[in-house]
């Protein structure tokens, strides 16, 4: 019985960590569509902070993804990761730290889209 217990508990453990925001929310950490606006406002502070050629040679990537908090009355996921930038010409390498979240918008002011907001990348 002990086992049967045990194993129910890590598959209900296993499919809540593995949806962390489930399709009535916002796109999870992982989402590739989370990702892609992450690295898109990535992109747009670098070219605000060294402008479009230098920007247009950094490269971005998303490590150790980690899901911190999910609010279900929003749909709002919480995320921190590792944003690691690369300049393709020179190979140099540079990682920050960073916290995301994403949220499900209003369908009449956001055409039922979702919505990203990075912190940390000051350090661009």
């Amino acid at each position: 019985m002990k086992k049967i217990m045990l194993s129910f508990l890590v598959l209900i453990f296993i499919s809540l960590f593995l949806s962390s925001c489930n399709s009535k929310l916002a796109p999870g950490c992982w989402d590739e569509k989370t990702k892609d606006t992450v690295y898109r406002i990535a992109k747009q502070q670098a070219e605000k902070k060294y402008g479009k050629e230098k920007a247009s040679e950094l490269k971005f990537e998303l490590d150790y993804i980690v899901f911190t908090d999910i609010n279900k009355d929003t749909g709002k996921c919480s995320c921190e990761a590792e944003l690691s930038v690369t300049n393709i010409k020179t190979k140099a390498e540079d990682t920050l730290n960073i916290t995301y979240t994403s949220e499900i918008m209003e369908k009449k002011a956001y055409n039922s889209g979702f919505l990203v907001k990075v912190s940390g990348l000051h350090k661009l």
